[in-house]
């Protein structure tokens, strides 16, 4: 009998753990500016190091925004545990011609995001199991 009071606890702790950390990834992923560092597509990877592009959230808006490199962007999201989404785009409309092939693959990309992770190395928006767009902390 003693066995059932310990599990308990350790199932009790395990769910606390778990919602904390889950609380913990959404206040990394809101409080930092994230730079862009690589576009995935298919088997390919773009790096990005210039234009420097990047994404910052305001939880008490639910609104993210930021610079594709050229222009400035912003969406209202959406979080569920690991799981974002973007609405409500809108950029500005000036061309870059040489970095507009990457600014327009990242917007067409962000358009796509459903899932997020946070490690050590930074963030990794997914699309399902397919990452989408590597970002690392400014």
């Amino acid at each position: 009998m003693r066995f059932i009071p310990a599990l308990a606890i350790i199932l009790f702790w395990g769910c606390n753990s778990s919602k904390q950390t889950m609380q913990n990834n959404e206040t990394l992923l809101t409080s930092n500016t994230w730079i862009l560092k690589t576009i995935y597509q298919g088997n390919d990877s773009i790096p990005v190091s210039k234009p420097i592009a990047f994404i910052h959230f305001d939880p008490e808006k639910n609104s993210a925004g930021g610079k594709g490199g050229c222009n400035s962007y912003g969406a209202q999201f959406k979080l569920s545990q690991n799981n974002i989404s973007f609405s409500n785009s809108f950029s500005t409309k000036m061309f870059c011609q040489e970095y507009q092939h990457i600014e327009d693959r990242y917007f067409e990309a962000l358009a796509k995001v459903n899932r997020y992770i946070i490690s050590e190395n930074g963030l990794v928006f997914y699309e399902g199991n397919l990452p989408l767009l590597a970002y690392t902390k400014k």
